[in-house]
């Protein structure tokens, strides 16, 4: 048995490396050593490249992904609730912006004869009403009017 130069504990005569602190004890074995030590940290300095330059082009690409969604978010729910609120705004004015039924015309020229003024005036009012009132329809207001002039 002799002790170790490095740590001073006993290992075998003919051992090559200490049990305990791990050194090798002939020269030959410690330039081995000292090599890969070298080549471990080369290798690691050329994975922290190749690590760094995918970065520089994965990072980018994943930034611009994400906004792509956001937008592509961001314009489905807008378009959703522009629909929502363009529905909502036919339904409180009446349609305004739809044509006329035959219906409809017949019974506005029908007033219009018993009122002396155009259908084209009765219909501009009607749709005015629509409009400003947000709760009555042009059904109701032509409705009305009949009643009101007397018209069947």
């Amino acid at each position: 048995m002799k002790n170790c130069p490095y740590c001073a504990e006993e290992i075998l005569d003919g051992a090559i490396k200490c049990r305990h602190c791990g050194e090798f004890l002939d020269g030959r074995a410690r330039e081995i050593a000292t090599d890969s030590k070298e080549v471990k940290v080369r290798s690691s300095v050329d994975d922290g490249m190749r690590l760094g330059i995918g970065m520089f082009i994965k990072l980018p690409l994943m930034i611009a992904l994400f906004l792509v969604a956001v937008l592509v978010f961001a314009t489905a729910f807008s378009n959703l609730i522009t629909g929502c609120t363009e529905r909502t705004q036919h339904r409180s004015t009446g349609l305004t912006n739809t044509p006329y039924n035959n219906t409809q015309l017949a019974d506005i020229n029908n007033i219009a004869q018993k009122t002396g003024e155009s259908s084209t005036a009765i219909k501009h009012q009607i749709d005015a009403v629509a409009k400003d009132s947000g709760s009555v329809t042009r059904q109701d207001l032509i409705d009305g009017l009949k009643d009101n002039y007397k018209v069947k």
